[in-house]
């Protein structure tokens, strides 16, 4: 393959797609050539939708947003799926796992002052 720096960069950063024969070449000279069909497959699928999107936006974003209103309004029950974020019953803070820092009580919480007052 003999593609220049700067079209390797273009497809990796999403400001050019690869053609046809650009997915057919890699696929070779990576020596993955089973993937090609389905490589094509996704290339032609973001094709149509990105086709799609640019429709709507032509149109307006305004049509689009009472769309998606009014599904959020007949939406009865909304679930999601935060992989970052560990529950609470998981998390414990360095508060908890520490064994009671700076004489905090577990009934009141009080920090002494003694050790926050300045030496002037």
């Amino acid at each position: 393959m003999s593609w220049q720096p700067s079209k390797v960069s273009k497809i990796e950063n999403g400001k050019q797609t690869p053609t046809d024969d650009d997915i057919k070449a890699w696929t070779r000279a990576t020596n993955t050539e089973r993937e090609t069909e389905a490589l094509l497959a996704s290339l032609h699928t973001l094709e149509v939708q990105h086709a799609e999107w640019h429709r709507v936006l032509k149109a307006g974003l305004v049509g689009h947003q009472l769309e998606l209103s009014e599904q959020d309004a007949k939406t009865k029950l909304y679930r999601s799926f935060e992989p970052a974020v560990v529950p609470g019953t998981l998390f414990k803070s360095r508060f908890e796992m520490s064994d009671r820092p700076l004489g905090v009580s577990p009934q009141k919480a009080t920090v002494p002052t003694e050790e926050y007052e300045s030496s002037d």
